[in-house]
């Protein structure tokens, strides 16, 4: 379509400056509604046909990917097209593995990704995330081909994502870190209040010394955060140093709380907790 609306002409020459629209059908996908706010969830990734041409497109043979985060579609099939919007990418199959995807780009307007994984050989080289983003949960984990990833500034939690390698399923069961992280760091904006179950090359913007409430930081291959969750005050422990040896994990006196998930699905013969703990 042209700038006034109309069917482009392909086939006469262009003669002036023109804005050109062009709309497509993403290959793959389907969505649920959210009954609670309106809105559609991308949930799904299959190989059938992705429009109703002859043309198939399967995910053995489509190197990029764009998520949009508004369709266009007839939901009745009363030939009445409705535009909706899409906030939610929320797969709910293993869409990363065995495919030859090699960028995946996520549209300005997505908030919330989960489950966006791979649970074998994956060619994902490069994602983009739209400055709308969140959260995100369970993702970005097991993509061997990935060679980094920027997060932007607006992401509030990150859960469970962004490790090189675990023993994944694509619905999130049985998804346990296996301590391995990509050979590369990855950058935390300031916006993030809340990490859980993250590897620990993230890098922050802050040292212990110019942390404030609420602040991330690294120290002796750990990660803090200066809790500021109602009634805690001081230093909540992340990220545990995990290279201790002889079976032992010490925990550092000054630490008054552990994050869940900070020490799940690690083996360990000894665990020393300071006097200066309060909570969990």
């Amino acid at each position: 379509w042209d700038e006034d609306g109309n069917e482009f002409d392909f086939s006469e020459p262009i003669t002036e400056n023109t804005t050109i629209t062009v709309k497509w059908r993403s290959p793959f996908f389907t969505y649920e509604v959210n009954e609670t706010t309106g809105n559609l969830s991308l949930t799904m990734y299959s190989n059938e046909k992705y429009d109703d041409t002859e043309t198939n497109a399967t995910q053995k043979n489509v190197p990029v990917m764009s998520i949009l985060s508004e369709i266009t579609f007839d939901q009745n099939g009363d030939g009445s097209v409705e535009t909706y919007t899409v906030d939610e990418v929320r797969f709910e199959t293993d869409m990363l593995s065995s495919s030859v995807l090699e960028k995946v780009i996520v549209g300005e307007g997505i908030k919330i990704i989960q489950n966006f994984i791979s649970s074998s050989a994956s060619t994902v080289q490069e994602i983009e995330l739209p400055s709308t983003l969140k959260v995100i949960y369970n993702s970005f984990n097991n993509l061997n081909a990935l060679q980094k990833i920027t997060i932007p500034n607006g992401v509030e939690v990150i859960i469970g994502s962004f490790w090189a390698n675990t023993t994944a399923s694509h619905n999130g069961y049985y998804q346990h870190n296996k301590g391995e992280e990509y050979p590369f760091e990855i950058a935390i904006p300031d916006s993030v209040k809340n990490l859980s179950m993250v590897p620990y090359n993230l890098k922050f913007s802050n040292t212990k010394e110019t942390a404030k409430q609420g602040d991330f930081y690294k120290e002796d291959n750990r990660i803090y955060k200066i809790d500021d969750a109602k009634g805690h005050k001081g230093d909540l422990l992340l990220i545990a140093d995990f290279n201790d040896k002889n079976g032992a994990l010490i925990v550092p006196e000054g630490v008054v709380g552990i994050q869940v998930g900070t020490f799940f699905n690690r083996e360990l013969e000894y665990l020393t907790l300071p006097t200066t703990l309060d909570y969990v």
